[in-house]
């Protein structure tokens, strides 16, 4: 049996420094640090999350999140922190935590677990963006789209996605990039 442990300082602060690159640059791949018997769709979380921070994981890591970060876990609609080894249906992309105008920082940072970087695709423009950029990502629901505009359509509030293949590649999704699926 493996043991799962958390992630070390440096560790983290790899995985913190390659969140906010793919946030501040939205379509374009960047490389997470593996970790040691730790899921690379779980690693943002083990770097961001604290003891104050709600969170929703899948249930095999609900124990390692409570142990190495000390973070609460929650259900889908009550966390700020979500790290799933999995996309979401639209039922769960409905009920995340979106903020509120004034308090934009209570949206949730949605880490999922994707097969590849193939499948549905998407031009993104906006911040971080030159001119446009098409990302493709697998097993999104068909109407990813539509429901992530509703999920943004009172930005600053919204939800940021970050991507992340089981080989450490990710991509990030903030709020302050439109999206728009692209036929073919």
């Amino acid at each position: 049996m493996t043991v799962l442990t958390g992630l070390s300082p440096l560790e983290a602060h790899a995985v913190f420094r390659a969140v906010q690159e793919a946030l501040a640059r939205p379509g374009t791949p960047v490389t997470l640090q593996s970790a040691p018997d730790v899921p690379t769709a779980l690693l943002p979380l083990l770097a961001l999350a604290d003891l104050g921070t709600p969170t929703h994981v899948d249930d095999e890591w609900s124990e390692l999140v409570r142990l190495t970060t000390s973070a609460p876990v929650v259900p889908l609609p009550d966390a700020r922190l979500v790290a799933l080894d999995r996309p979401l249906g639209t039922d769960g992309l409905r009920s995340l935590r979106r903020g509120s105008i004034l308090a934009p920082e209570d949206g949730a940072f949605v880490c999922l677990g994707v097969t590849a970087f193939h499948g549905s695709r998407f031009q993104l423009r906006g911040p971080g963006v030159r001119d446009s950029a098409v990302m493709e990502v697998a097993g999104l629901p068909v109407d990813f789209a539509a429901v992530r505009a509703d999920l943004v359509a009172g930005f600053p509030a919204g939800v940021d996605f970050l991507f992340v293949t089981p080989g450490g590649t990710a991509i990030g999704l903030p709020r302050s990039t439109r999206l728009t699926e692209v036929n073919g």
